[in-house]
């Protein structure tokens, strides 16, 4: 039950995220992009773990 409330919790947390970003992206006018970007220890992190065997 408990992986259940977690999924639930990022799949909410994600869907606030993105609904945030697009709405302040309409916010600040045409042509304003806001690049979601994982700070590169993160994203080096993510890598590995995901290339274990």
């Amino acid at each position: 039950m408990f992986f259940i409330h977690l999924l639930v919790a990022i799949v909410v947390g994600s869907l606030v995220v993105l609904a945030v970003w697009h709405l302040t992206e309409r916010t600040l006018g045409p042509g304003v992009r806001i690049r979601l970007a994982l700070p590169p220890t993160l994203r080096s992190r993510i890598k590995r773990w995901l290339a274990r065997p």
